[in-house]
């Protein structure tokens, strides 16, 4: 409903109008009054009308004025006007000031709800102008999003175009000041978790309580209490990190988004349960940023967040490199190494060639990802045993195209066997 103020000195005359306007067929609230049109401005000030309906001869300010401060202050508000005088100077002046209509006194019912029903019928249709606007702009700046976004992936494949036509992309999603300057990349994922570590044992009265208020009884054991911890980590094993694919996502985004442009966070297609972050700020931000983004990750989602941080990349030429070093991380986090050896080793600042060929046919194609998903035990094993090696020197052979498992068996003896050590 649209709000409306009237503005006249004599009482009668406010009470009369609002006796001949029908609120509610027209969709309007008359909302207030004012005797001049000084008490006008200042309800105006402390309230929002869309309409105003006023009287042009007042003491203290006259209409005329009146006019002449509301459309300056409050350009938005519909005025219209009515007076008991045919005087051209007040025609004129609502003329000039933009009024929605001239009525004069005394003013009948049908002609004055006529006039409130168009102003009423214009401001639907700017409501309807500026929603559609507005929808515009979302529109324009998700798609805005969305290929800023994809420029992202391309630079962290190494898809992108030459230099020259990269650099004016960059340009264009406001990234350009990031092509000379250390670049880190961070990428997170929920870690997968026990039923003994995603929730604390209950007394044998908290989980007599919990059953019986959710309904259940305890399934097995010898008492109620251990039922009840049993049905507990049923329950618990059900939630896959899977499940909680978007949620993460939506966290991340609405995280990086209020960094204020401190970092872009982005995913790739390739590992639908990861998001990945660049960011020119230093290493410390960054680990600040994932400590930040692990409180509300645990606290919404019950999930622990598996991090793993890349080397920097300088240039978007590198970007691929340490964007690859992040993944690596991450991997390793998941698989289970000490802390230190979660980390990109030290002074390094990207992987070197034949580390980097090797691990990106391992990864690039979610080697490690899709073996976890059918024996986690054995991509952990496998992700340690590929580290050790990558570490050490000793490279495994990696076939040029497909995922080992794929092509093992296409493997002659001696390189069937590297292959499957991987």
């Amino acid at each position: 409903m649209y709000r409306v103020l009237i503005v006249d000195d004599e009482p009668e005359i406010r009470q009369g109008l609002r006796l001949k306007i029908d609120g509610d067929k027209l969709g309007l609230e008359l909302a207030g009054e004012a005797s001049n049109g000084v008490e006008a401005l200042e309800r105006l000030e402390e309230e929002a009308y869309d309409i105003v309906i006023t009287d042009m001869n007042m003491p203290v300010m006259d209409g005329v004025s009146f006019l002449e401060a509301c459309r300056e202050r409050h350009p938005d508000v519909r005025l219209v006007v009515i007076t008991g005088y045919e005087d051209f100077q007040y025609a004129r002046a609502a003329l000039r000031h933009q009024a929605s209509d001239y009525l004069l006194k005394p003013v009948a019912a049908d002609e004055l709800a006529d006039v409130l029903a168009k102003v009423a019928a214009e401001l639907d249709g700017e409501r309807r102008e500026t929603a559609r606007e507005e929808r515009t702009r979302w529109e324009l700046s998700q798609y805005y999003k969305e290929m800023k976004e994809h420029f992202i992936v391309r630079l962290v494949k190494g898809e992108a175009d030459r230099a020259s036509a990269a650099l004016e992309r960059a340009h264009r999603f406001g990234l350009d000041a990031w092509a000379g300057t250390e670049v880190r990349f961070l990428t997170v994922g929920l870690r997968e978790r026990t039923a003994a570590k995603s929730r604390p044992a209950q007394s044998g009265t908290e989980a007599d309580t919990a059953a019986f208020r959710s309904g259940a009884r305890p399934q097995s054991g010898d008492t109620a209490e251990d039922g009840e911890r049993q049905w507990i980590g049923d329950r618990v094993s059900d939630r896959s990190p899977e499940q909680f694919r978007l949620p993460l996502e939506l966290i991340c985004r609405e995280r990086a988004q209020e960094s204020g442009g401190a970092c872009e966070a982005f995913r790739d297609a390739s590992y639908p349960g990861l998001v990945h972050f660049a960011s020119a700020e230093s290493e410390a931000w960054l680990r600040d940023f994932a400590e930040q983004l692990a409180e509300p990750t645990a606290a919404l989602l019950g999930f622990e967040l598996a991090v793993g941080f890349g080397g920097p990349a300088i240039g978007f030429g590198q970007w691929k490199e340490g964007y690859l070093s992040s993944l690596l991380a991450w991997h390793l986090s998941e698989s289970g190494l000490p802390g230190e050896d979660r980390r990109a080793p030290a002074g390094r600042t990207a992987l070197t060639g034949e580390e980097l060929k090797v691990f990106e046919r391992y990864l690039e194609r979610g080697g490690a990802r899709s073996v976890r998903a059918r024996d986690p035990a054995a991509a952990g094993r496998g992700v340690r045993r590929f580290a050790s090696r990558l570490r050490q020197g000793h490279l495994p052979a990696v076939p040029a195209a497909g995922v080992a498992g794929e092509r093992n068996a296409h493997c002659p003896g001696p390189r069937r066997a590297a292959v499957a050590a991987t």
